[in-house]
Formats: C-alpha cells, sequence, structure tokens
C-alpha cells in the first residue's frame, strides 16, 4: 500500500504536467485526451486508500496535517518570493491563515480535513453494516455522484473535489477491503481492467469533444477524477496492489514524501512551476528535450520533497506534542 500511494502521487504529478504545464492548442489531436485518459484519478486513488484502511481523527492527526502544510507553504512562499519579482507574501500569507477551509491554493487539503472531520460518524455508520448493506450504500452513492450529477446537472459535485465526493471514495475504499467476492478473481484481470475502463474514458471523451451537444453537457463531468470510469480504473488498481506482498524499506521512505510532493507543486509553488512550464512548451513543444525536462522536474521533486519530509519529522513531532499539551485533559483524547 505504501508503494500504491507513490503510485497515486506519480499520477496526480503527471496530471498536473499535462493539464497545467502544457498548451493543449500544442497537441496533435487526441494525444492530450490519452495521457489525461491514464494520469487523471490520483487524488481518487488517495482518498480509496484512506478508506480502506481508515482514518482515525485525533488532535495529533490534525495538528500534524496543519503543521506539515504550513511548513511546505511557507517553503513554497520563500522560494516564489526569491525568484520571481510578481510575488505578494503578505497577501499570500492572509490567504493561509484563513486556510484550510478558504480557497487558498490546496484545495485537495480542504476538501480532506473536512472528511476528516466527518471521518468518526462515516467509520461508526460504514463498520456497522452487514456486507450487503454496504454493497446498497454503494451502489446509492454511485448513481448519486454519476448519474445525478452527470445527467440530471444538479450540482452535486459535478467537479469532484468536494467533500461528497471524498465521503464517496472513502467508503468505495472500505467496501473494497470488505468485500470477498474480488478475492476470487485472477490477479491479472485488474491491471487489464484499470486499461480497459481508462481507453473508455478517453474515447468517450474524445467523442465528447468532437460533438456540440454532448460536450455542451457533459464535458466538464467527463473531464473531471468524478468520472465513473476514471474512478473503475484507479479502483482496479487498488485491488491489483492488494494482491502483493513484499516489503522494502526504501518504499516506505519514499512513501513518507509523497504528501510532500503534492505541497511542493500545487498551490503557491505549483503556480509559479506551471507557469515556467507552460512557457518552456511554449519555446520547446512536445519534444524529446521538453520530455527530459519533465523527467528532471520529475525526479526533483521527489527528491526534495524527501529530504524536506526528514527536516520537517525532526521538528513537527515534538511541536505537536507541545501543542497537544496545551489542550485541556478533557478534550485531549483521540476524537474517534
Amino acid at each position: 500500500m505504501e508503494l500504491l500511494r507513490i503510485v497515486a502521487m506519480c499520477f496526480i504529478v503527471l496530471h498536473h504536467f499535462w493539464c497545467h504545464g502544457m498548451l493543449y492548442s500544442q497537441f496533435t489531436f487526441p494525444a492530450y485526451e490519452f495521457l489525461e485518459g491514464f494520469s487523471m484519478g490520483g487524488v481518487d486513488l488517495f482518498i480509496m486508500i484512506s478508506g480502506f484502511f481508515g482514518i482515525r481523527l485525533s488532535w495529533k492527526s490534525v495538528i500534524g496535517l496543519a503543521l506539515t502544510v504550513a511548513f511546505f507553504f511557507l517553503l513554497n512562499i520563500g522560494v516564489a518570493s526569491s525568484l520571481f519579482d510578481n510575488v505578494n507574501p503578505a497577501l499570500l500569507l492572509t490567504e493561509f491563515i484563513k486556510a484550510p477551509l478558504s480557497n487558498s491554493g490546496y484545495w485537495f487539503i480542504a476538501t480532506y480535513f473536512m472528511l476528516m472531520l466527518v471521518s468518526p460518524v462515516v467509520n461508526k455508520g460504514i463498520k456497522s453494516m452487514t456486507l450487503n448493506q454496504l454493497r446498497g450504500i454503494v451502489l446509492i452513492l454511485s448513481f448519486a455522484e454519476f448519474y445525478s450529477s452527470a445527467i440530471v446537472g444538479n450540482r452535486v459535485d459535478i467537479m469532484g473535489t468536494g467533500i461528497f465526493t471524498f465521503i464517496y471514495l472513502y467508503i468505495l475504499g472500505y467496501y473494497l477491503r470488505q468485500e470477498k467476492s474480488l478475492q476470487k478473481i485472477p490477479t491479472w484481470v485488474f491491471p487489464m481492467a484499470f486499461v480497459v475502463f481508462a481507453l473508455i474514458s478517453i474515447g468517450i471523451e474524445i467523442a465528447i469533444l468532437e460533438t456540440p451537444v454532448l460536450k455542451k453537457s457533459f464535458k466538464l463531468f467527463f473531464l473531471k477524477q468524478s468520472n465513473p470510469f476514471t474512478i473503475l480504473s484507479k479502483a482496479s488498481i487498488l485491488c491489483w496492489f492488494t494482491r502483493f506482498n513484499f516489503q522494502r524499506r526504501w518504499i516506505n521512505s519514499l512513501a513518507t514524501a509523497a504528501f510532500g510532493v503534492y505541497l511542493l507543486q500545487d498551490g503557491v509553488g505549483g503556480e509559479y512551476l506551471y507557469n515556467w512550464q507552460r512557457a518552456m512548451f511554449d519555446t520547446l513543444g512536445f519534444s524529446w528535450e521538453y520530455v527530459g525536462l519533465l523527467a528532471a522536474i520529475f525526479v526533483a521533486l521527489w527528491i526534495s520533497a524527501w529530504l524536506l519530509t526528514r527536516l520537517k519529522d525532526l521538528w513537527t513531532p515534538w511541536l505537536t506534542e507541545r501543542i497537544v499539551g496545551i489542550i485541556p485533559k478533557k478534550l485531549r483524547q483521540d476524537l474517534w
């Protein structure tokens, strides 16, 4: 599962490379759709992993999350300020103080924080269900997520970035761990399903973009991670990785940097990184030189996040304990 966290973050970074760091107009149709179709859904995978293991809400987890986000956010501001003249640190800090419930750049953090807050209620509910009841609730939520959002258009989290989608993915991840019938499926079926569902998603997206009537109604839905075939493809990867049984220290160590990779390349840091990346793409086009540049950025993000995470871990546990110690004893307990 730690390797799967790495894979999920790789999907997220590659997705951001295509959608933020390149110019759609310079792609040969439908090359962009193929790149997007296979890389989209890393966030879905992350939330399903959370549901697979379950979130345990506690003061330590909330404070630890806040300190980690603050560390990387302030680092991004410092680096951006030193490299670019148009950075307004005071304005960025003001926006960050309102986080994680504001539009401060990290949309994922804001929604994940809300998922953490409701996780005790969700956990209580799904753990009290029989397997048949769990299957039923997954079907109901799937209907609400897919049909209601895409077909009816009643704004039930159509962008796939809100709390409803996160709760749905969280419950789906828990269900995939409980569904014993999945163990009867041969292992090779799951990577095949990932490819097939991704190709179906790509085909539908191309058809939508080629058909004006469909483009008007479905473009946003099928270009987001709430696309049902994107979710099915990433659920297939989760099921596939449950068949692996091995331990590697370097994988566990690298997996600790996954969250840092996201924080480095999103928000303030990502804004300037991808502006520069688009400028390089405008100059180089989709060439081997640009592919090499992307590979260098990709490796640099992981190395930097790994080193910075180790630095962060030298002091955040100590500071977390001190902050928790300030909380009155009656409140100083897990919020599970």
